[in-house]
C-alpha cells in the first residue's frame, strides 16, 4: 500500500498530500519543480542524467571512458556524461577547457584511481565512487545523491 502507480499525470496525484507526507520523484528535473508547485508535501527528486569520470592521468581517464561508453543507455542516468581529468586545483574537461564535473548535474562520479575499498567521497554535494580502470565501482552506497532537489542517494530514505 505504499508505492502506487497510475495512467494520470503526476501533479494531478499529489494535490491530497499533506505536510507530513514525502514524495519521491524520479526523471527529469522539470518534473520535480511542478510536482513542488501542486503540493504541500515534502518532495525528494533523483533527476542525476548522467554520470562522470574523473582522474589524474588523461590517458587512464580517456581509455577507462571509452570501455563506460561501451555500456551507455541514451536515456539511463548511468550514460557517461564526460570526463574530468585534475589540472592542480581545478578540473578540466575531455576538450581541455576549466569546468567543473557537477556542471551536467551527474547521478554521480566516478573517481578513477581510487582504491575500490576507499568509501565514497562527495564534490559539490553529489557522492564520488571509486573506480578502477575497467569501469568497476567498489560500492553504490550514496548512488544517485541529489543536492539539487534533496535526494539523499542510493534510494535509501
Amino acid at each position: 500500500g505504499l508505492l502506487q502507480a497510475a495512467g494520470r499525470p503526476a501533479t494531478a496525484l499529489v494535490p491530497d498530500a499533506g505536510d507530513h507526507d514525502v514524495i519521491m520523484v524520479t526523471g527529469r528535473p522539470s518534473t520535480v519543480v511542478s510536482i513542488r508547485q501542486a503540493t504541500g508535501a515534502r518532495v525528494l527528486g533523483a533527476t542525476g542524467g548522467c554520470a562522470v569520470l574523473v582522474g589524474d592521468d588523461t590517458d587512464a581517464v580517456r581509455a577507462t571512458a571509452e570501455i563506460l561508453r561501451k555500456h551507455d543507455h541514451p536515456e539511463s542516468c548511468t550514460r557517461l556524461g564526460g570526463w574530468w581529468v585534475r589540472d592542480g586545483d581545478s578540473w578540466r574537461d575531455r576538450r581541455g577547457d576549466p569546468s567543473d564535473p557537477a556542471r551536467p548535474h551527474p547521478s554521480v562520479i566516478y573517481r578513477l584511481g581510487d582504491d575500490l575499498d576507499r568509501p565514497p567521497r562527495e564534490h559539490a554535494g553529489y557522492t564520488v565512487l571509486p573506480c578502477d580502470r575497467t569501469g568497476v565501482v567498489g560500492t553504490l552506497v550514496g548512488f544517485a545523491r541529489d543536492p539539487l532537489h534533496g535526494w539523499p542517494g542510493d534510494f535509501r530514505v
